[in-house]
């Protein structure tokens, strides 16, 4: 989840307490095989302690998943699954939300390499193939687990989807920010994994919209998030923000690809 996201949903009027599992960008499967974390417990919020014991013991609003690359997707499906049965053993998360977090990719070629947008929108043949996030990966695992799953509802958090509309934009009308100039969605990262203040700005408004099922422009934020960006870039995404997440949770109910 977004730094800074209890503070935005406070803003909002929603009270909340996020607890915290990153492990040093493992897949699914890897953090079903491996509790208590391949780096121990340095991403975990104390109180809820490792993921078995914080799904079954507490009670959860929304569970926010993120994939990652692995061996396939089956196996990441396989691990979403588990995640989800633990959260679903507790009576008390019977409505719980699960979210898929349909991350950005990686930036391997330090903007060099063919547009996001080409590279998001790649074909992927079957889930059998090795988990590597793109459109098509997501839309087959979002349908895959939604089948497996009828009863939960089961939605997902399009950062990479978001990224890869706004890059045809910049493309084609450039923005220009405090810090550099915003040709593609390449340039929201500051490495080649993690994202600058500006991508940072996107994902965590993209996961405040999909919780909220409101407008960014209705959306509080947290002062350090909003004023991390200009309105110019703000004028570009948030309309896009909000059609790509309503139009990717509804294309994930009803796709039958």
């Amino acid at each position: 989840m977004p730094h800074g996201l209890e503070e935005s949903l406070g803003r909002n009027g929603i009270p909340a307490s996020i607890g915290w599992h990153i492990d040093y960008s493992q897949s699914a499967a890897s953090i079903v095989a491996n509790p208590q974390g391949v780096g121990g417990l340095d991403g975990l919020v104390p109180f809820y302690r490792a993921w078995p014991q914080a799904l079954r013991e507490h009670t959860w609003d929304y569970v926010a998943i993120q994939s990652y690359f692995g061996p396939s997707g089956l196996l990441e499906v396989a691990g979403i699954q588990t995640l989800i049965d633990a959260a679903r053993s507790n009576p008390a998360n019977a409505g719980t939300r699960i979210l898929l977090y349909s991350t950005w990719l990686w930036n391997d070629g330090l903007s060099t390499q063919p547009s996001y947008a080409t590279l998001w929108d790649k074909s992927h043949r079957t889930l059998s193939q090795a988990a590597e996030p793109n459109a098509r990966f997501f839309r087959r695992m979002l349908r895959r687990l939604r089948i497996e799953n009828p009863s939960v509802a089961i939605g997902v958090i399009p950062v990479g989807e978001v990224f890869a509309t706004v890059d045809a934009l910049l493309r084609r009308q450039p923005v220009e920010e405090s810090d550099r100039t915003l040709r593609s969605s390449w340039d929201f990262y500051q490495d080649q994994i993690h994202l600058g203040k500006q991508g940072c700005y996107i994902a965590h408004l993209t996961t405040l919209v999909t919780i909220l099922n409101r407008h960014p422009d209705g959306i509080g934020l947290d002062p350090a998030v909003a004023s991390s960006v200009s309105e110019e870039l703000k004028a570009v995404v948030h309309p896009v923000i909000w059609t790509v997440v309503v139009r990717s949770n509804r294309a994930y109910e009803t796709d039958r690809e």
